[in-house]
């Protein structure tokens, strides 16, 4: 009897170890928002012990977020096997290359790494570089590098048994284009083959501006789950934590770059947070887990977008197509319709439809005056929208309504370190066309002066100012003046501000 209830008494805790260790999976792979609580409970992983303090701060806490997730995940189900073949899909130099060959068999690392790719972000003349940038040691010969388009993979069917990308697959035009990643993805698959993914989310709906289609609550059921033969593990949790001060959205204008946090600890990061603003809306990233049922087949299928993104997703690709006037027809009736954030991409989209269909003068002003009518009030302002309009007020000779948007996108706290700079620049360039430019340069001046304040390095900001103004040779000394003076002045802030002597600082920023 004794022996009996023993055996028993060992099964039913077997079970319960069983039962804890699922729930632990679970928690690790089901699909959910980042949280900078998750970097601190993760700070003894495999990974982060792997990467360096000073790679650490160098990234965005989201970043690493990111990556700590696909790895975990990846160990979780056990998809880190010596014999396993991965593939990542638009991964760039990412760290996870180099971890995953430390653990598998092959991984074969893609992206548009050809020198002509339009993601200038990985252009190499030689891809092999990409294993140079590995920040710690691994089995090189495990690793591929090829130029591949993740809407097109050059692989055949059930060729990896796993598969990841990192932030990439919102990076498309269309939906479409959008759901035949996922499609691929399904195709390369092995049966029963996992892909941890990380991608944009709104928590604001909805962000389509093509080339960011960030997903939200709606859209991730609507496009995630419309892929047959891939299924979802886990429920998703979409709660959004922002008392935690590492989660907190943060201005995009300051970049990496005024990081200085030796303890890469998430609670003193100042910038570049796990949530960050973009236009009028906030992002914040989304990781899951999909697992591949049943072998491919490929078979027709539609992607049942809601209304107006249905119609917004049409009117890109007549764009696409160059069918402009089909382009321009299908978003009018949009520009009044859903959120703000909404308005204002349909907006610019509508106006450079127009403007490709031949829109005369008459009609261009039109549409302008429209677009200026239903500007946000305020600061907050989708720079990548606005830089459409400042542009064809210029071209049509409305040089102080152009000056006036520029100034606009650039002093938004959403639009990014290398962007505010180019928009200030044609802020100079717009208001001397229209006759008054002393106060234009001082705003760039100023501008450049708060950016090198918040540690960005001048050298990150001079090419784009001279690139700007190259053929604008009668501005360019009073621009130089004004700012040698801000340069000055922001370093000096700077190191006021972090303590360090001023001669060192004169010389890390310059």
């Amino acid at each position: 009897m004794y022996r009996f209830a023993k055996r028993l008494y060992e099964r039913f805790r077997a079970g319960v170890n069983e039962t804890l260790l699922e729930a632990a999976q679970r928690r690790l792979v089901s699909p959910r928002l980042a949280n900078a609580t998750d970097l601190e409970q993760g700070k003894d992983s495999e990974l982060q012990q792997l990467l360096t303090s000073k790679y650490l701060q160098m990234w965005f806490p989201r970043k690493i977020w990111e990556y700590a997730y696909i790895a975990q995940a990846a160990r979780a189900l056990g998809v880190l096997d010596s014999a396993a073949a991965a593939l990542g899909i638009a991964v760039g130099t990412e760290p996870l290359i180099f971890y995953f060959a430390r653990h598998m068999r092959s991984v074969t690392a893609t992206d548009l790494y050809a020198p002509d790719s339009p993601w200038t972000e990985v252009q190499l003349d030689d891809s092999i570089k990409v294993l140079d940038l590995a920040p710690f040691p691994f089995p090189r010969d495990r690793v591929r590098i090829e130029n591949a388009d993740m809407r097109q993979l050059p692989y055949e069917d059930e060729q990896f048994d796993f598969c990841w990308s990192c932030s990439s697959i919102e990076h498309v035009q269309t939906y479409d284009e959008m759901l035949a990643t996922y499609s691929e993805i399904a195709r390369v698959l092995k049966v029963g083959g996992y892909a941890i993914l990380t991608t944009e989310f709104c928590l604001t709906p909805p962000y389509t501006l093509p080339g960011v289609l960030a997903l939200d609550r709606a859209l991730f059921g609507t496009v995630v789950e419309a892929v047959p033969h891939l299924e979802l593990i886990g429920a998703p949790d979409f709660e959004y934590r922002p008392l935690h001060p590492g989660n907190a959205p943060e201005p995009r204008r300051y970049g990496w770059f005024g990081l200085v946090n030796p303890f890469c600890d998430p609670y003193l990061f100042h910038n570049g947070r796990m949530a960050v603003m973009v236009g009028l809306s906030i992002l914040v990233p989304v990781a899951f887990v999909l697992r591949k049922t049943s072998p491919h087949r490929p078979a027709p299928y539609s992607l049942q977008l809601p209304e107006p993104l249905r119609a917004f997703n049409a009117g890109i690709k007549a764009l696409q197509r160059r069918h402009v006037t089909e382009a321009r027809d299908i978003l009018y009736p949009l520009l009044d319709q859903s959120t703000r954030q909404f308005q204002m991409i349909a907006r610019r989209y509508h106006l450079e439809a127009a403007l490709l269909a031949g829109a005369d003068v008459t009609q261009a002003v039109r549409i302008q005056d429209a677009f200026l009518a239903a500007l946000p009030e305020g600061a907050l302002q989708d720079a990548d929208c606005l830089d459409m309009l400042g542009y064809s007020l210029g071209e049509v000779g409305r040089h102080s309504e152009a000056a006036t948007v520029y100034k606009l996108a650039a002093s938004s706290p959403s639009t990014s370190t290398g962007h505010v700079t180019q928009l200030a620049v044609q802020h100079v360039i717009q208001s001397s066309r229209a006759g008054s430019v002393d106060e234009a340069i001082a705003f760039l001046a100023l501008t450049v002066q708060d950016m090198i304040d918040r540690g960005v390095p001048w050298r990150t900001l001079e090419p784009i100012v001279m690139q700007h103004l190259s053929k604008e040779s009668e501005l360019l000394p009073a621009v130089q003046a004004a700012l040698l003076c801000a340069r000055r002045a922001g370093m000096s802030r700077w190191a006021q501000l972090h303590g360090f002597d001023k001669e060192l600082t004169t010389e890390i920023w310059s």
